[in-house]
């Protein structure tokens, strides 16, 4: 781009804007910006950019709406995906695989008119009509990343004007369907894509995009062989502790995995245990959260019918939660309620009319407000929430029968996550090793370099398999590529120091085989499951780690008269 594209636009030198990959990336860089006082940044990601270009109060299609456009849409006629529309987990199925279709610029359609076997058109032409559904349930404005994409650049003659200098940074293996736009922004304004020299993308070749250089960190390279999944975590909080004591800021430290869910529940306990605050990058599941717990137990209660546990249970959350039964006390569980075999809804709402309010506010009527309700049955879940929940745990609710039949509750509640509300650009971040790739801290801890975890094995699209639609096509960057570049970008742009470590043992005690990433190939530095760390990671490590000054302790408070 010339000096003189540059004049049109006075602000054009000071406006500058940032693209990056991915929420966590974003809410880092944001963060960044506020604390060094930057002006005239715009920080977006690629649809960001497209539907701030296209305009028009277009948008780019979000999870929420896609997965409430599913629920609706399975109930109408698709053909062959009839039979399992209805099961739990399609529509997080359906969702990811129409995902991978659209962001590749794959027509559905055109790929069934094409097909030769007749068994994968008819699979298509269901996907198709199911696409075509949803399409429509959309609310207006929302439109698919290759739509947007076709929008956007039809008016990249703006780009200069709406977004300055623009900056690129990380792999260039960008999808398919954004790479035209920005051929065609970077006609128009200066675009810079900091990238590795030999990681360079073949399509930005022929381009006006300026690549640039990124050179490598060089970090310090440790290697620990670990005894299993829940014995790497301590280690991990117990380095992170060491370098937390020596004055490493929070935000400059990161522990991440391939796959962090089968590690998250040590994590969890290990941050409330050694009152260190993590934020989840790919969220926290929403069954560990009060409004969580809520929404099991009236779940339990539709599936698995009254009973003087379930009841209680649900009725003491319930009301702590709510506004609307806070007036029940907390000894409202008292004979004759608890005497009675209480198996069904008349023999509550009879027993509910036995109570004495004993002087205090009548609560009964909140009593029966909470079980009346059941009456209707698990096929009226929605109206139940509705009636009975309110806020975050009706959201938590809604979500979950969205993403499948009020039958299978107990599962898909299981499967929901809600934002951390812990801020990532001031404390130590957990989560997927994919997303710490975009934003590489100084200090940076990686898990489970276990064969078969890392890198995850490639798995078929359980809508699209190969055998219908070629992988290649429907996922460029299969699962193994894509774990193999996130260790290698860790690897290469942490500044100081990276920790890889492995377990011998999975949970259940198999023996575990070394990942061909591990950078030690003899298996690093053995740590022993019970040994006497520099760093504790929390009061009861430093306890069980010194016996002596344990043993001291546990005799004062037996000792002590005060003690219950």
């Amino acid at each position: 781009m010339s000096d003189t594209d540059l004049k049109t636009n006075p602000l054009s030198s000071s406006l500058k804007t940032l693209v990056v990959r991915g929420r966590f990336a974003w809410r880092v860089h944001r963060t960044s910006a506020a604390v060094n006082g930057e002006q005239g940044l715009k920080i977006l990601t690629v649809d960001q950019l497209a539907a701030r270009l296209a305009g028009g109060f277009q948008t780019p299609i979000d999870s929420k709406s896609l997965d409430k456009a599913l629920s609706e849409a399975i109930n109408q006629p698709t053909g062959e995906l009839e039979t399992i529309q209805s099961l739990p987990g399609f529509g997080s199925a359906a969702a990811a695989t129409l995902s991978k279709a659209w962001t590749n610029g794959l027509n559905l359609q055109e790929e069934a008119s094409r097909a030769i076997e007749a068994s994968a058109r008819e699979r298509l032409h269901s996907m198709a009509r199911l696409e075509e559904n949803v399409l429509n349930l959309l609310p207006p404005g929302n439109l698919r990343p290759g739509d947007l994409a076709v929008a956007a650049t039809k008016r990249a003659r703006h780009a200069n004007a709406l977004f300055g200098r623009i900056e690129i940074h990380g792999p260039t293996d960008l999808s398919l369907v954004w790479r035209p736009l920005l051929k065609e922004v970077a006609t128009h304004t200066e675009v810079i894509w900091f990238a590795e020299k030999e990681k360079i993308s073949p399509w930005l070749e022929d381009t006006n995009i300026r690549i640039e250089e990124r050179p490598p960190a060089n970090p310090t390279v440790l290697s620990y062989s670990c005894a299993e999944p829940q014995h790497e975590i301590l280690e991990a909080f117990r380095w992170a502790r060491r370098h937390l004591s020596q004055g490493i800021r929070p935000q400059d430290i990161a522990i991440a995995t391939a796959s962090p869910e089968i590690y998250d529940d040590y994590v969890l306990a290990m941050s409330q245990t050694s009152g260190i605050p993590v934020h989840f990058i790919h969220g926290r599941a929403a069954i560990e959260t009060p409004e969580g717990q809520l929404t099991a137990a009236l779940a339990e209660v539709l599936l698995q019918g009254f009973s003087q546990e379930r009841i209680r249970r649900f009725v003491e959350l319930l009301r702590v939660q709510s506004r609307r039964f806070e007036g029940i006390p907390s000894n409202w569980w008292k004979p004759p309620l608890s005497d009675m075999p209480l198996s069904n809804g008349p023999s509550w709402l009879n027993a509910i009319d036995l109570l004495n309010a004993d002087g205090e506010s009548d609560y009964r009527n909140s009593l029966k407000d909470i079980i009346l309700p059941f009456f209707t049955g698990i096929d009226h879940a929605q109206p139940i929430g509705s009636c009975l929940l309110e806020g975050k745990a009706l959201g938590i609710w809604k979500q979950a029968l969205i993403q499948g039949p009020p039958t299978a509750l107990d599962l898909t509640l299981k499967g929901i996550r809600s934002e951390d509300s812990i801020e990532p650009g001031s404390e130590i971040v957990w989560g997927p090793a994919a997303a710490l790739a975009t934003a590489p801290r100084s200090y940076t801890w990686l898990a489970g370099l276990n064969s078969l975890i890392w890198p995850r094995r490639a798995v078929d699209d359980p809508l699209l398999p190969d055998q219908v639609i070629a992988s290649k096509r429907l996922d460029p960057i299969p699962i193994p590529e894509a774990d193999r570049s996130a260790f290698r970008n860790i690897l290469r742009m942490t500044k100081k120091e990276v920790v890889c470590s492995y377990a011998r043992r999975d949970s259940e005690g198999r023996v575990n085989g070394l990942s061909p990433l591990f950078p030690c190939p003899k298996g690093g530095a053995h740590l022993d499951r019970n040994r006497i760390a520099p760093h504790a990671a929390s009061e009861s490590d430093r306890l069980m780690a010194r016996p002596r000054e344990f043993k001291q302790q546990l005799t004062a408070e037996i000792c002590d008269p005060d003690m219950g």
